[in-house]
């Protein structure tokens, strides 16, 4: 986390109607508490951290499922010390109470660094041996780390399509802890009889997948993997047999959504090459 300059804020004479089911000194703490908020918003800006939730209901035997999309607003700045607070001073209108403020006080911005991330591609479950590219029909596995505690989704892009990873696409991030690797896309079988002192399963990539070329010209994929110190939620796709998938706009699409919602959320990209299936 980045702590810029310390500045002097202002929130402006403001008004707010008095809210339901708080004492006055409640009321009163609310209201200066809002007001410190859209002075930090004044001087830094916000952000509109969105996730879009899934609801599932049963009704006569039949699950119906349902998509909300929930908004919150994020200042980007932190509070250091109040100066001057005018209010909070209640006044009467037509519609009840509402309570007249204005604080000034002392703020920073605050932003996220960006995390330097480790993504390579491998060619064993120890994650011991890299790879550079791969032929038709060779094991596809990664292994990545992250020196801070945070929470991650993977996916694969290919000719217009990303492929989501994960076992159950419609699961939020997997925590992961900092300062260990990761060792992915190996079935549970394969690691019978390993020591995996330096590498670990990620929950939910513990199967394997396979490269896929049979033309006569090289192939370009892209694994890439979302990244945030916050947990978020993953895109919308379709189930396409035995994997979900989305088309590469919308996978786009939401990488700009989360990357504008949160600048705790990164993406790194690993491009994997595909040698053409050799003709004899």
């Amino acid at each position: 986390m980045v702590v810029g300059q310390v500045k002097t804020v202002d929130s402006g004479e403001l008004s707010f109607a008095n809210p339901n089911g708080l004492t006055p000194d409640e009321a009163k703490q609310w209201v200066i508490e809002q007001a410190r908020i859209r002075a930090l918003a004044n001087a830094f800006g916000t952000r509109v951290q969105s996730e879009t939730v899934m609801t599932t209901s049963e009704s006569n035997g039949t699950l119906d499922e349902a998509f909300t999309e929930m908004n919150v607003s994020q200042v980007k700045g932190e509070w250091v010390q109040t100066l001057e607070v005018n209010g909070p001073s209640p006044f009467i209108q037509e519609d009840g109470i509402w309570w007249k403020v204005r604080i000034r006080g002392k703020a920073r911005p605050v932003t996220e660094d960006r995390v330097e991330l480790e993504l390579a591609l491998v060619g064993d479950v120890e994650a011991r041996v890299p790879v550079e590219s791969l032929m038709d029909g060779d094991r596809i596995r990664c292994a990545f780390a992250s020196p801070v505690d945070g929470h991650a989704l993977l996916f694969y892009l290919e000719s217009g399509l990303a492929y989501v990873l994960a076992e159950d696409a419609t699961s939020w991030s997997v925590e992961i802890q900092g300062q260990q690797s990761y060792s992915l896309f190996s079935p549970s079988h394969e690691w019978l009889g390993i020591e995996a002192g330096h590498v670990a399963k990620l929950e939910g990539y513990d199967y394997g997948f396979q490269a896929v070329n049979s033309t006569e010209v090289d192939l370009q994929g892209m694994l890439i993997l979302a990244f945030s110190t916050e947990k978020f939620s993953p895109p919308m796709a379709k189930d396409q047999t035995d994997i979900f998938t989305l088309s590469e706009e919308a996978f786009e699409r939401w990488i700009r959504k989360k990357s504008a919602s949160s600048d705790a959320f990164q993406i790194e990209r690993l491009p994997i090459r595909i040698r053409a299936k050799k003709q004899y």
